[in-house]
Parts: C-alpha cells; structure tokens; sequence
C-alpha cells in the first residue's frame, strides 16, 4: 500500500514538471511570436510590447542564468534596432553586472561606455573607460578606450576623488546634477571593476547614500542590494543591511520588509553598533513621531 502511495505521488508529480515544461514553452513562443511581429514591422507599438514581455520575462527568470542571458540579450537588440539607448544601457548595464566573468565583457564594457557617453553621462563613460585600460589592459576594447581619455586624465582613483569631493565635504552639496553625475561614476565602478572587494562596496554604499540625499529611495535599495548580494562579507553589508530596513521604514512606509530587514540584521549582526537603534525601531514600526517622542519622554520620567 505505501509503494502504491509513492507511485501515486510520483505519477502527480510528473504531471506537475510536465506541465510547467508546457506552460514555459508556451510562453517561449509567444515571445518568440512578439518578437517575429517586432522585427517584421519595428514599430513602437510592436516594440514597447516586446519590451514589457521581456521584462516579465527577466522576473521570471531571475534564478535562471541562461535564460536569463538570452532575455537581455534580445532585449538589448531590439532597443539598439529602435536606437532607444537609454534601454540599451540598461540591458547592457545589466549583462555586465550579472556576468561578469563571461568572455565577451570586456566588448560589452566598451558598448557600455559608449551608450554612456551617447547619452550625456560624460562621468560614467570616462569611469568605464578608464576602468576598462586598468582592468583588461591587453584586450582590443581596452586599446579602443584609450582614445576616450584626454592626456591629463589624473587617474581612475583620483578622478573617482574628485567627483566624491563635489558631493560628500563638509556640508553635502545640494546640486542634483553632481550628485546624478556621482552616482552614476560609483555605478560605473563597480560594473568595471567588481573584484576590487575595497572600494566598489565603498562607491556603492556612497551612491546609496546620495541617491537617498535626492529621494530616490528605490535606486538606493538597487545599490544596498547590490552590496548584500556581491560583497556579503564587506565591512558595508552590515550597514547596507540596516540602511535598507530604514529605508523601508522611513521613506518606504512599508512596515511588512521593514519589519522582515530589522529581524534579518539582528539575526545576521547582532553585535553591531546598529543593533540597539534596530531593536528600538523594531519596537516601534508604525508609530508616528509624536507617539515615540511621548514614550521616551515617559521613559525619562521614571
């Protein structure tokens, strides 16, 4: 009777794989036809709806590398057959952050650095340029990128100094075109160089900070994720952990992660210097200000 159970379970199981296989192979072909009636009209019709099943598509497949890859890659050659290079940076930009190690980056780098400087963002360009010279100096595109730097370029490190300054001194500016500009170069950085563990945790953790500074909390939870998921062990991670709890919490307004990132940093860091301000706001998810304020006050006068 428990071998017939077993067979049963395994009979239903196969029906379930099966069916998946179906249903992702349906879906294949109806990207397939999308993409067929793309490239017969290359209209924008026929093209933003191609875009947004690719993009379906690469949440699906987000666990799936391969596939993953070859949803970029189409998505990539339909936005450079319709010249629309702000999401031909954004596939390449992609390609490059999440296969790094795949024998075609150094070229993907240089169109990288190229859609950059195409689209104005002079800063990012030169950064992926200059680390393209450091990073494979003996491959073709890094002899190509040479031609993109003036003679009195300082150096990577420097530059990257520079653009810092102008942002992060002793009163952190308010201009929203160099802080973009740095966020931007830090982002740069880390695509071109991302086995340097120092300092690309270092810029990406900035970049976060400054795209706090403008209000652009979904673009710094990218950067803190960032850090959480390629440099679990920097001196960074723990603090990108509670930044992107807060940030949840106070800009956010979503209690539910709020509440999930508290838990995961105490879990992860329980003896970090952030801990007890975690635990505090833990406490106190949900409260306004003046509802915290009258319990410290309570607090104080027993």
């Amino acid at each position: 009777m428990k071998q017939f159970s077993v067979l049963i379970m395994l009979f239903f199981l196969s029906l379930t794989i099966i069916s998946c296989k179906n249903n992702s192979s349906s879906q294949d072909n109806e990207l397939k036809t999308i993409e067929d009636a793309f490239y017969k009209d290359q209209n924008w019709e026929a093209y933003n709806l191609l875009i947004n099943q690719i993009k379906e598509r690469l949440d699906k497949y987000k666990d799936n590398p391969d596939a993953k890859r070859d949803i970029l890659l189409r998505g990539l050659k339909a936005a450079e057959k319709m010249r629309a290079y702000p999401d031909a940076l954004g596939f390449e930009l992609n390609l490059v952050k999440d296969f790094p190690d795949d024998q075609e980056t150094p070229d993907r780098l240089f169109h990288l650095g190229e859609l950059y400087g195409g689209l104005e963002k002079r800063e990012a360009m030169t950064v992926v340029m200059a680390g393209l010279i450091e990073h494979y100096p003996k491959t073709k595109a890094a002899g190509k990128a040479k031609k993109n730097l003036t003679s009195d370029f300082p150096g990577l490190q420097d530059y990257m100094t520079l653009l810092r300054q102008r942002v992060f001194n002793d009163t952190t500016t308010t201009n929203k075109t160099w802080i973009k500009t740095f966020v931007e170069a830090s982002e740069a950085y880390a695509l071109v160089l991302p086995k340097d563990t120092e300092k690309t945790p270092y810029f990406l953790h900035q970049a976060a900070e400054a795209s706090r500074s403008m209000g652009a909390f979904d673009r710094a939870l990218v950067f803190y994720d960032w850090i959480l998921d390629k440099y679990p062990n920097s001196p960074k991670a723990a603090q990108a952990l509670f930044l992107k709890a807060f940030t949840y919490d106070n800009n956010k307004k979503d209690i539910a992660k709020a509440r999930q990132f508290y838990n995961e940093f105490l879990k992860k860091y329980p003896n970090d210097e952030f801990a007890d301000d975690t635990k505090f706001l833990l406490s106190n998810l949900g409260k306004s200000d003046e509802e915290i304020l009258k319990q410290l006050t309570q607090k104080k006068g027993k």
